[in-house]
């Protein structure tokens, strides 16, 4: 492009280390905060750092499923409860009748893996994994995930913040966890918070707990899911119950007759795992931001390796959780719909009722645009805070908002309709401000009707006066 005419464009070559252009930032790279089986290998341990007490392991960027089990393991195998009752025919001494129940525990502490599998199963892709603890601990401990959270702020490529094993914690523990994610979110501003119901039959709980600083930068998802994962199991996993005529019969798994050991096997393996719906959320994130783009709504995106929801919520159940008039702290829903599949229904952030910020699509491109302007303009710190400066910066971004102007994610039938860019004295500085190295610059984006703008405010501290 030709440089337009203006006296303050400064002629030369974009200098050395400066971009010539704004890139726009990833963004969907979940940080995945939670529990592992192990940090790395014996002879490869993860780096780690104290915080508040707890040591959590440096983020790792992880590609794959397999990666994940590489460096951090998988699940443990889940006890599986056994209840055999069987009835002998009086004369024969026969079995005359059998029953088998089979069901499985698995402890939230052991579902990262599981989360991870349907997070790739979904679309996800490249990703970090926060360990704020290993299995070896016994017990999720609150504020060590608070800390994982603390360690997310220092991985700036983070845009995502996921802690899925709040599944069975305390009011209290999960309201905590709740207010670091948003607060980081918000206080950020690069990053978005997707959150789960801590307790899965009382959805509405969260609009009380959840508070109501930093809404708009999170979003939450409800009910948990059923999946098609299978529940990882070995013969010392199984717990027999086996009761002849009324009487309890202690057994072994492996003193039990070879058939009778092969039907129960059979039947663990029907066994699946049931999740919240964070993790696989992020990777409907990712699906969505790759295959559509971030300003459209995560919504109406089938789920794989889901069979049904866990609660079966109706139309009117569905209005109820999405539209809030009273607080407008929206939740998002996953429905089982007839001849189509488990589909992601709502797009609100727990803002709802904020006409600027009430749709998660809005929300995040305002993230992306105002992330990418911030990181790009950052070199300019070394510059001189003058005329030359300022125009630099302004064509600089002035270019990134046209490209967006024309793919339609701005508003407006011309780009002085769509958005602005002001920098430079009587505008957005005084000279006070230039001579102390303040670099002050204002950007105006229409996202839903032209010529309405929000304005976005950067502002840098130059060590070069004018």
């Amino acid at each position: 492009m030709d440089a337009p005419k203006n006296n303050f464009y400064p002629q030369n070559p974009v200098p050395s280390g400066l971009p010539a252009s704004i890139t726009p930032v990833p963004t969907a790279i979940p940080g995945f905060i939670g529990y592992t089986e192990r940090r790395g290998t014996p002879d490869n341990p993860i780096p780690s750092k104290r915080i508040n007490g707890f040591e959590i392991a440096e983020p790792i960027r992880i590609h794959s499923p397999e990666e994940y089990v590489k460096i951090f393991g998988r699940s443990p195998a889940a006890t599986i409860h056994v209840s055999i009752s069987e009835s002998l025919n009086p004369t024969t001494k026969r079995v005359a009748e059998k029953s088998i129940h089979i069901d499985c525990d698995i402890p939230p502490l052991h579902k990262m893996y599981y989360h991870l599998q349907l997070y790739f199963a979904n679309g996800g892709g490249p990703c970090y994994i926060i360990s704020a603890g290993t299995l070896s601990e016994k017990i999720i401990e609150a504020d060590a995930l608070i800390a994982g959270i603390e360690m997310a702020a220092s991985c700036q490529e983070i845009t995502l913040l996921t802690c899925p094993q709040t599944e069975q914690l305390e009011e209290k523990d999960a309201t905590s966890i709740y207010h670091a994610m948003l607060q980081q979110a918000g206080q950020l501003k690069d990053r978005f918070a997707i959150l789960d119901c801590f307790d899965n039959n009382q959805a509405f709980r969260m609009r009380e707990v959840v508070g109501k600083d930093f809404l708009q930068f999170g979003a939450v998802y409800h009910p948990y899911l059923k999946t098609a994962l299978p529940v990882i199991f070995e013969d010392a996993s199984f717990r027999i119950t086996h009761t002849i005529d009324g009487v309890v019969q202690p057994h072994l798994f492996t003193a039990l007759p070879d058939l009778l050991k092969k039907e129960i096997s059979t039947m663990a393996g029907k066994l699946t795992v049931e999740l919240p719906p964070s993790a696989i959320i992020a990777g409907v994130y990712v699906k969505n931001d790759l295959s559509r783009n971030v300003w459209t709504a995560p919504a109406d995106i089938i789920l794989s390796e889901v069979t049904s929801p866990t609660i079966s919520l109706n139309e009117k159940d569905q209005a109820a959780h999405i539209a809030d008039m009273a607080t407008g702290k929206s939740i998002n829903v996953v429905r089982l719909i007839p001849h189509k599949g488990n589909v992601v229904i709502g797009a609100r952030t727990l803002a709802g009722n904020d006409r600027q910020w009430k749709f998660i699509s809005m929300r995040r491109l305002v993230i992306m645009i105002e992330t990418s302007i911030r990181r790009s303009i950052q070199p300019f710190v070394f510059e001189a805070n003058d005329s030359h400066t300022w125009v630099r910066i302004q064509l600089l971004i002035e270019n990134f908002l046209q490209m967006l102007w024309h793919r339609n994610v701005l508003q407006g039938a011309t780009p002085d309709h769509a958005f602005f860019v002001k920098v430079g004295i009587g505008e957005t500085m005084t000279a006070d401000d230039v001579q102390n190295g303040r670099l002050i610059i204002d950007v105006g984006i229409a996202l839903t009707i032209p010529s309405e703008f929000l304005t976005l405010r950067f502002e840098l501290q130059t060590g070069i006066p004018a």
